[in-house]
């Protein structure tokens, strides 16, 4: 299975990008593969779902929007995860990425979903330690001497660290975040840049002996993203989804049908896809989007549509046969419309000949 997460950090500098992440923790700054197709019918703006037969017998399940609590950046904008998981084009992975689809449908369901994925995907808002790099001791020791205390021992007491703590500073050693702003500002350094070093959750807060934060950890390459992403967690979200107890899948119905996103027509898919196995074409199946018209979706021929411009009471079936008509019918407009500019085009020059034969 295939995994990929956009999102953003809580800096500025670190603004939404999309990354595939690797099973052994590498990253690779990668977009999922949807099909241009599907790209067309989905809104950046609104939370989006959608299911896609890829070539090479793979599918694709692309959810956005999912806005965990109190994940905020900088200035207090939400901060929302997007996930893509390409898996087998059937069996276990096609089970469980129907039924992952039908729990991001459902408003309660896609709240217990957000609130996993928002553990599997952990915002790097300050680092556990900094450290001063190799280039800049220099110029923390001559900030010293220009300050107001005569050695670390003063500055020290001044403010309430450990010797140790100031010594470390110094001597380019890693200092926990809090203690690193306070020598940092009252030095006045304005130290551009500093090493971050980020230490899981359930990490001790002193850096145990054996562990040399210099090295790296599991972190490192998500520092310049400003978010850590554990594979293993959103793999057991989708598994977690194939052990439910469900009887064998039956065939689709499969008739195209479009309607609007609304809560009840999403619980009715959800069922549906729960229920049913995917068509087997290689196209975007399964679309839930923000704000596409009802035609550019019929047009699309996709199995399922939800959009919010689409105004109808429910489903609605969109027949090939509709879909031919009206091909069919824009094509004649096209050529009675070429008919008349001919026609204009030759009276217009029959009138032009005439003009010039009367007398000025």
């Amino acid at each position: 299975m295939k995994i990929y997460v956009q999102s953003r950090g809580y800096d500025q500098d670190k603004d939404y990008s999309w990354m595939q992440v690797m099973e052994d923790g590498t990253v690779v700054p990668e977009i999922p593969p949807l099909s241009k197709k599907a790209i067309s019918l989905i809104e950046t703006s609104s939370p989006a779902l959608v299911l896609e037969r890829l070539p090479e017998e793979r599918l694709l399940l692309l959810i956005t929007g999912l806005e965990p609590e109190d994940r905020l950046d900088i200035i207090s904008r939400q901060i929302r995860i997007d996930l893509a998981f390409v898996g087998t084009n059937a069996g276990e992975d096609e089970f469980a990425l129907r039924q992952l689809a039908a729990r991001a449908l459902i408003e309660e369901k896609r709240k217990s979903l957000t609130a996993s994925v928002s553990a599997a995907v952990e915002l790097l808002k300050n680092p556990t330690f900094l450290l001063v790099y190799p280039e800049d001791i220099e110029k923390v020791k001559l900030a010293l001497e220009e300050s107001d205390f005569p050695n670390q021992q003063e500055l020290a007491a001044a403010l309430s660290l450990p010797e140790e703590t100031v010594g470390n500073f110094v001597d380019g050693k890693p200092v926990q975040y809090e203690d690193f702003v306070k020598v940092n500002d009252t030095l006045k350094l304005n130290l551009t840049r500093a090493k971050e070093i980020f230490l899981p959750p359930d990490a001790n807060l002193s850096l145990p002996e054996e562990e040399n934060p210099e090295e790296e950890n599991i972190y490192t390459n998500f520092i310049d993203y400003g978010f850590y992403v554990s594979f293993s967690k959103l793999l057991a979200v989708v598994s977690g989804e194939g052990t439910e107890e469900v009887s064998p899948s039956e065939a689709p119905d499969l008739t195209k049908k479009i309607g609007p996103n609304s809560q009840e027509l999403k619980a009715q898919l959800a069922e549906e896809i729960m229920r049913c196995k995917l068509p087997p074409e290689t196209e975007p199946l399964v679309v839930v989007t923000g704000f596409k018209k009802m035609e550019t979706l019929a047009e699309a021929k996709i199995w399922r549509g939800l959009s919010k411009l689409v105004d109808t009471d429910g489903w609605t079936a969109i027949s090939e046969s509709k879909s031919k008509d009206k091909l069919s019918l824009s094509m004649l407009v096209e050529m009675v419309s070429g008919w008349l500019k001919s026609v204009s085009k030759y009276f217009g020059n029959i009138e032009d000949k005439d003009g010039g034969d009367r007398p000025k």
